[in-house]
Protein backbone atom coordinates (compact mmCIF):
# COMPACT_ATOMS: atom_id res chain seq x y z
CA UNK A 1 0.00 0.00 0.00
CA UNK A 2 0.93 3.66 -0.38
CA UNK A 3 0.27 6.95 1.38
CA UNK A 4 0.47 10.31 -0.35
CA UNK A 5 3.42 12.34 0.97
CA UNK A 6 3.56 15.06 -1.64
CA UNK A 7 4.58 18.22 0.28
CA UNK A 8 2.69 20.38 -2.24
CA UNK A 9 -0.56 18.57 -1.43
CA UNK A 10 -0.46 17.33 2.19
CA UNK A 11 1.17 18.11 5.54
CA UNK A 12 4.08 15.66 5.49
CA UNK A 13 5.51 16.82 8.81
CA UNK A 14 2.51 15.88 10.91
CA UNK A 15 -0.78 14.72 9.36
CA UNK A 16 0.63 12.34 6.77
CA UNK A 17 3.16 11.10 9.30
CA UNK A 18 0.52 10.52 11.99
CA UNK A 19 -1.36 8.32 9.51
CA UNK A 20 1.73 6.55 8.24
CA UNK A 21 2.98 5.36 11.64
CA UNK A 22 -0.01 3.21 12.72
CA UNK A 23 -0.35 1.84 9.20
CA UNK A 24 3.34 0.92 9.13
CA UNK A 25 2.78 -1.18 12.28
CA UNK A 26 0.51 -3.56 10.39
CA UNK A 27 1.81 -3.02 6.85
CA UNK A 28 5.62 -3.14 7.15
CA UNK A 29 5.98 -2.64 3.39
CA UNK A 30 3.92 0.56 3.36
CA UNK A 31 5.59 3.25 1.26
CA UNK A 32 5.13 6.96 0.81
CA UNK A 33 4.69 8.63 -2.57
CA UNK A 34 6.59 11.92 -2.71
CA UNK A 35 4.68 13.18 -5.74
CA UNK A 36 1.08 12.95 -6.85
CA UNK A 37 2.28 11.52 -10.18
CA UNK A 38 4.05 8.66 -8.44
CA UNK A 39 0.98 8.09 -6.25
CA UNK A 40 -1.30 7.80 -9.27
CA UNK A 41 1.17 5.59 -11.13
CA UNK A 42 1.26 3.16 -8.19
CA UNK A 43 -2.47 2.65 -8.68
CA UNK A 44 -1.73 1.10 -12.06
CA UNK A 45 0.16 -1.72 -10.35
CA UNK A 46 -2.24 -4.66 -9.80
CA UNK A 47 -0.38 -5.51 -6.59
CA UNK A 48 -1.25 -2.20 -4.90
CA UNK A 49 -3.93 -3.11 -2.35
CA UNK A 50 -4.66 0.30 -0.83
CA UNK A 51 -3.85 3.99 -1.20
CA UNK A 52 -4.25 6.62 1.53
CA UNK A 53 -4.82 10.33 0.96
CA UNK A 54 -4.27 12.55 4.04
CA UNK A 55 -6.01 15.91 4.32
CA UNK A 56 -5.37 17.96 1.19
CA UNK A 57 -4.09 20.89 3.22
CA UNK A 58 -1.46 22.18 0.80
CA UNK A 59 -3.14 21.63 -2.55
CA UNK A 60 -6.48 20.36 -3.77
CA UNK A 61 -6.29 17.16 -5.78
CA UNK A 62 -9.48 17.88 -7.70
CA UNK A 63 -7.61 20.70 -9.48
CA UNK A 64 -4.47 18.62 -10.07
CA UNK A 65 -5.99 15.41 -11.40
CA UNK A 66 -6.26 15.03 -15.16
CA UNK A 67 -9.12 13.10 -16.74
CA UNK A 68 -6.70 10.19 -17.15
CA UNK A 69 -5.74 10.43 -13.47
CA UNK A 70 -9.37 10.29 -12.41
CA UNK A 71 -9.91 7.26 -14.62
CA UNK A 72 -6.84 5.56 -13.11
CA UNK A 73 -8.06 6.24 -9.58
CA UNK A 74 -11.54 4.93 -10.31
CA UNK A 75 -10.23 1.84 -12.07
CA UNK A 76 -7.87 1.13 -9.16
CA UNK A 77 -10.86 0.87 -6.85
CA UNK A 78 -13.02 -1.01 -9.35
CA UNK A 79 -10.31 -3.64 -9.65
CA UNK A 80 -10.29 -4.28 -5.89
CA UNK A 81 -8.22 -1.45 -4.45
CA UNK A 82 -9.07 0.46 -1.28
CA UNK A 83 -8.89 4.25 -1.40
CA UNK A 84 -8.80 5.81 2.08
CA UNK A 85 -9.62 9.52 2.27
CA UNK A 86 -8.94 11.49 5.46
CA UNK A 87 -10.88 14.63 6.47
CA UNK A 88 -13.52 13.19 4.19
CA UNK A 89 -16.23 15.77 4.86
CA UNK A 90 -14.05 18.74 3.97
CA UNK A 91 -14.87 20.56 0.74
CA UNK A 92 -11.72 19.65 -1.27
CA UNK A 93 -11.96 15.99 -0.28
CA UNK A 94 -15.65 15.81 -1.14
CA UNK A 95 -15.02 17.57 -4.45
CA UNK A 96 -12.35 15.01 -5.32
CA UNK A 97 -14.53 11.99 -4.49
CA UNK A 98 -17.55 13.41 -6.28
CA UNK A 99 -15.45 14.25 -9.35
CA UNK A 100 -13.78 10.84 -9.58
CA UNK A 101 -16.74 8.63 -8.72
CA UNK A 102 -19.73 10.68 -9.82
CA UNK A 103 -21.28 10.98 -6.36
CA UNK A 104 -23.08 13.84 -4.63
CA UNK A 105 -21.63 13.64 -1.14
CA UNK A 106 -21.89 16.69 1.10
CA UNK A 107 -20.21 17.69 4.34
CA UNK A 108 -21.61 17.77 7.86
CA UNK A 109 -20.12 19.18 11.06
CA UNK A 110 -19.62 16.64 13.84
CA UNK A 111 -17.82 15.72 17.04
CA UNK A 112 -17.76 12.36 18.76
CA UNK A 113 -19.44 9.43 16.99
CA UNK A 114 -20.41 5.86 17.79
CA UNK A 115 -20.25 2.47 16.09
CA UNK A 116 -23.49 1.84 14.20
CA UNK A 117 -25.60 -1.22 13.49
CA UNK A 118 -24.58 -0.76 9.86
CA UNK A 119 -21.09 -1.95 10.82
CA UNK A 120 -22.35 -5.39 11.87
CA UNK A 121 -20.14 -8.14 10.51
CA UNK A 122 -17.35 -5.77 9.46
CA UNK A 123 -13.83 -5.46 10.81
CA UNK A 124 -14.85 -2.32 12.69
CA UNK A 125 -17.56 -4.24 14.51
CA UNK A 126 -15.32 -7.19 15.35
CA UNK A 127 -12.49 -4.94 16.51
CA UNK A 128 -14.47 -2.40 18.47
CA UNK A 129 -17.87 -3.65 19.61
CA UNK A 130 -17.93 -3.49 23.40
CA UNK A 131 -14.50 -1.82 23.48
CA UNK A 132 -13.25 1.73 23.81
CA UNK A 133 -13.08 2.21 20.04
CA UNK A 134 -16.85 1.70 19.82
CA UNK A 135 -17.00 5.43 20.55
CA UNK A 136 -14.65 7.77 18.70
CA UNK A 137 -13.81 11.21 20.10
CA UNK A 138 -13.82 14.53 18.35
CA UNK A 139 -10.32 15.66 17.41
CA UNK A 140 -8.45 18.86 16.59
CA UNK A 141 -10.17 19.04 13.21
CA UNK A 142 -12.88 16.65 12.14
CA UNK A 143 -15.37 16.92 9.32
CA UNK A 144 -18.04 14.30 8.64
CA UNK A 145 -20.13 13.55 5.57
CA UNK A 146 -23.90 13.74 5.61
CA UNK A 147 -25.09 10.24 6.33
CA UNK A 148 -28.01 10.36 3.91
CA UNK A 149 -25.71 11.26 1.01
CA UNK A 150 -23.72 8.10 1.74
CA UNK A 151 -26.50 5.60 2.39
CA UNK A 152 -28.35 6.44 -0.82
CA UNK A 153 -25.42 4.95 -2.74
CA UNK A 154 -25.74 1.23 -3.53
CA UNK A 155 -24.02 -1.00 -0.99
CA UNK A 156 -22.62 1.90 1.06
CA UNK A 157 -22.18 1.40 4.81
CA UNK A 158 -21.86 3.94 7.60
CA UNK A 159 -19.65 2.51 10.34
CA UNK A 160 -19.63 5.41 12.82
CA UNK A 161 -22.10 8.25 13.07
CA UNK A 162 -23.97 10.73 15.22
CA UNK A 163 -27.32 11.89 13.92
CA UNK A 164 -26.92 12.57 10.22
CA UNK A 165 -23.13 12.86 10.46
CA UNK A 166 -21.04 9.90 9.26
CA UNK A 167 -17.44 9.89 10.51
CA UNK A 168 -16.44 6.52 9.03
CA UNK A 169 -18.04 5.08 5.91
CA UNK A 170 -17.36 2.69 3.06
CA UNK A 171 -18.71 2.95 -0.47
CA UNK A 172 -18.15 -0.02 -2.79
CA UNK A 173 -16.96 0.58 -6.33
CA UNK A 174 -16.63 -2.57 -8.39
CA UNK A 175 -14.51 -5.04 -6.41
CA UNK A 176 -12.99 -2.34 -4.20
CA UNK A 177 -14.18 0.48 -1.97
CA UNK A 178 -13.63 4.06 -0.91
CA UNK A 179 -13.28 4.61 2.83
CA UNK A 180 -13.98 8.04 4.28
CA UNK A 181 -12.51 9.03 7.66
CA UNK A 182 -13.52 12.32 9.30
CA UNK A 183 -10.33 13.46 11.14
CA UNK A 184 -7.47 15.38 9.55
CA UNK A 185 -4.94 13.48 11.73
CA UNK A 186 -3.24 16.63 13.01
CA UNK A 187 -4.02 14.92 16.30
CA UNK A 188 -5.08 11.33 16.87
CA UNK A 189 -5.90 8.69 19.49
CA UNK A 190 -5.25 4.96 19.76
CA UNK A 191 -8.89 4.26 18.97
CA UNK A 192 -8.87 6.37 15.82
CA UNK A 193 -5.64 4.67 14.80
CA UNK A 194 -7.33 1.27 15.17
CA UNK A 195 -10.09 2.44 12.86
CA UNK A 196 -7.50 3.72 10.39
CA UNK A 197 -5.80 0.33 10.44
CA UNK A 198 -9.14 -1.44 9.97
CA UNK A 199 -9.88 0.72 6.94
CA UNK A 200 -7.05 -0.96 5.03
CA UNK A 201 -8.00 -4.58 5.78
CA UNK A 202 -8.77 -6.47 2.60
CA UNK A 203 -11.04 -9.50 2.53
CA UNK A 204 -9.42 -12.81 1.67
CA UNK A 205 -11.60 -12.95 -1.43
CA UNK A 206 -10.14 -9.70 -2.75
CA UNK A 207 -8.38 -9.90 -6.13
CA UNK A 208 -5.58 -7.84 -4.57
CA UNK A 209 -4.26 -10.53 -2.25
CA UNK A 210 -3.30 -14.19 -2.50
CA UNK A 211 -3.79 -15.90 0.84
CA UNK A 212 -2.97 -19.61 1.21
CA UNK A 213 -5.73 -21.62 2.88
CA UNK A 214 -7.59 -18.46 3.88
CA UNK A 215 -11.33 -18.15 3.65
CA UNK A 216 -13.54 -15.51 5.17
CA UNK A 217 -12.39 -12.05 6.10
CA UNK A 218 -9.50 -10.28 7.74
CA UNK A 219 -10.74 -10.12 11.28
CA UNK A 220 -9.88 -13.45 12.83
CA UNK A 221 -9.48 -15.18 16.16
CA UNK A 222 -6.57 -17.39 17.05
CA UNK A 223 -6.93 -20.55 19.14
CA UNK A 224 -4.16 -22.63 20.63
CA UNK A 225 -3.59 -25.72 18.51
CA UNK A 226 -2.20 -28.68 20.49
CA UNK A 227 -1.42 -30.41 17.21
CA UNK A 228 1.51 -28.09 16.63
CA UNK A 229 1.79 -26.79 13.11
CA UNK A 230 -1.28 -28.63 11.84
CA UNK A 231 -3.88 -26.36 10.33
CA UNK A 232 -7.35 -25.66 11.68
CA UNK A 233 -9.39 -25.03 8.55
CA UNK A 234 -12.76 -24.23 10.09
CA UNK A 235 -14.22 -23.05 13.37
CA UNK A 236 -12.84 -25.60 15.84
CA UNK A 237 -14.82 -27.81 18.17
CA UNK A 238 -13.03 -26.57 21.27
CA UNK A 239 -14.25 -29.38 23.51
CA UNK A 240 -13.53 -32.24 21.11
CA UNK A 241 -10.07 -31.00 20.17
CA UNK A 242 -9.31 -29.93 23.73
CA UNK A 243 -8.31 -26.52 22.55
CA UNK A 244 -7.48 -23.97 25.18
CA UNK A 245 -10.70 -21.97 25.75
CA UNK A 246 -8.93 -18.96 27.20
CA UNK A 247 -9.77 -15.61 25.65
CA UNK A 248 -9.07 -15.84 21.96
CA UNK A 249 -6.75 -13.18 20.62
CA UNK A 250 -8.24 -11.13 17.81
CA UNK A 251 -5.60 -10.27 15.26
CA UNK A 252 -6.73 -8.25 12.23
CA UNK A 253 -3.46 -8.65 10.37
CA UNK A 254 -2.44 -10.42 7.20
CA UNK A 255 1.27 -10.71 8.04
CA UNK A 256 0.74 -13.35 10.70
CA UNK A 257 0.72 -16.37 8.42
CA UNK A 258 3.48 -18.17 10.33
CA UNK A 259 3.98 -19.13 13.96
CA UNK A 260 7.09 -16.95 14.15
CA UNK A 261 5.17 -13.85 13.07
CA UNK A 262 2.43 -14.45 15.60
CA UNK A 263 4.90 -15.24 18.39
CA UNK A 264 6.39 -11.77 18.16
CA UNK A 265 3.06 -10.27 19.19
CA UNK A 266 1.47 -12.92 21.38
CA UNK A 267 4.48 -14.71 22.81
CA UNK A 268 2.69 -17.99 22.11
CA UNK A 269 3.42 -20.88 19.78
CA UNK A 270 1.26 -22.96 17.50
CA UNK A 271 -1.78 -20.80 16.97
CA UNK A 272 -3.74 -21.23 13.78
CA UNK A 273 -5.95 -18.66 12.19
CA UNK A 274 -9.69 -19.23 12.13
CA UNK A 275 -11.64 -16.76 10.01
CA UNK A 276 -14.65 -15.31 11.77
Amino acid sequence: GYILQDATKVDIARESEYMRKPLKEIHPKLEGSKTLREFIDKMKNPATAFAVIPEQEKGHLVHALTAADRATMKNFVKEGGILVVAYAGNSPEIAMMNSVFGWSLSGQSCGSTKLTSGAAGTCYDKLCKGKSCASLPSLNAIRCVRKDTVTRLSGAKVMYSSGNAASVFEIPVGSGKVVGLAPDWYATTNDWNKVLQASTFVGADSPKVDLPDMKGKWCSKWYENPLGGGHIRSMPDIERLRLSPQKALEVPEIAFLRDADFQKVAGMKHFDRVAM
